[in-house]
């Protein structure tokens, strides 16, 4: 009989776990870290990953497709040969114009004498 338990911890997924192909589509992962895992054919179609942190994780074919990835971290993640479906990247985006600096109008030249 197949291993259906859902990791709970990056010690989980380290010892083997994540070296078979695993279907975790519409698993609940909301907040946990897989910091520096070598994850390889999991399935995380249609899951909540919303705060996951995946930063300096591979992620070899390992497929995304409509999940949840709201304030989940990438940062140094290697995406090489995952799926990401069709990704809507507009949330990042909007929240990298809120961060910005807002430009300001040019100030008008003083009236001339």
């Amino acid at each position: 009989m197949p291993d259906t338990r859902t990791p709970t911890s990056r010690a989980a997924w380290g010892s083997g776990w994540s070296r078979r192909p695993r279907n975790l589509a519409v698993a609940n992962l909301n907040g946990l870290s897989l910091r520096g895992a070598h994850l390889v054919g999991i399935r995380f179609t249609e899951a909540d990953l919303g705060g996951v942190d995946f930063r300096d994780c591979i992620l070899e074919d390992c497929r995304l497709a409509e999940a949840n990835l709201r304030a989940a971290d990438f940062n140094g993640a290697d995406l090489r040969g995952a799926d990401l479906g069709a990704l809507t990247i507009a949330i990042a985006a909007r929240s990298a114009a809120r961060s910005s600096p807002r430009a300001r109008p040019p100030k008008s030249a003083p009236p001339s004498a």
